[in-house]
């Protein structure tokens, strides 16, 4: 089984988090990053709580992507 993320992971969008990012027309940075598949750093990872899914920020060159539910983030392996 994978390790969650963690602050300071490599990570691409999910399939969850392209079809997010699909859904907000006005986000341009994140088209951007999604149509150039970059790379981005989790910068904060909260896990979950209760009946909260983990949650993470994580910034791209094009743009951020700010208190999404975690499992919109795949980390790049090593």
């Amino acid at each position: 089984m994978q390790r969650p993320i963690q602050e300071g992971d490599a990570v691409r969008f999910s399939e969850a988090g392209r079809a997010r990012v699909r859904s907000m027309p006005e986000a341009w940075g994140l088209h951007t990053a999604l149509t150039r598949e970059e790379v981005g750093e989790v910068v904060e990872y909260e896990g979950a709580e209760g009946d909260l899914p983990a949650r993470a920020s994580v910034e791209f060159p094009s743009g951020g992507a700010y208190g999404w539910d975690a499992d919109s983030f795949e980390r790049i392996q090593e």
